[in-house]
């Protein structure tokens, strides 16, 4: 295996040494900005958001046996808050993904969760 050395012709910097050298755009701060809220918002998380929405909408409608009074009353402190941190955070995480439907695998699974959801949806009916 050959060793390759460069060398810089008479007068140059073999390697730059600052940004303005290597000609290298500093990103504008508000740019930066619009383009991390934009790929929040084709995140994964955009698909939990018709779900979360259903459950606030049709939660006040749901028998006295789901109400939280009811539903928590014999569930110890510590496992509820365990319970509810983990929601949270497995709630969340998708938040975090991006949603990329570019392949013919990916689109299939967006068909999927799209059926999987409609059948969600379909499970509330009998319990209101």
């Amino acid at each position: 295996m050959a060793l390759l050395l460069y060398a810089a012709p008479r007068g140059q910097v073999a390697f730059p040494a600052s940004a303005a050298q290597l000609n290298v755009r500093r990103p504008n701060p508000t740019t930066v900005a619009v383009h991390t809220l934009l790929r929040h918002t084709t995140s994964l998380g955009i698909l939990l958001v018709p779900a979360l929405a259903w459950n606030l909408a049709l939660t006040e409608h749901l028998p006295p046996a789901f109400a939280r009074a009811v539903f928590w009353s014999g569930i110890p402190t510590w496992l509820a808050i365990t319970e509810n941190a983990s929601r949270t955070l497995v709630l969340a995480l998708p938040f975090f993904m991006p949603l990329e439907v570019a392949t013919p695998m990916q689109r299939r699974g967006l068909a999927v969760f799209a059926v999987g959801t409609l059948v969600y949806f379909a499970s509330w009916l009998p319990l209101i």
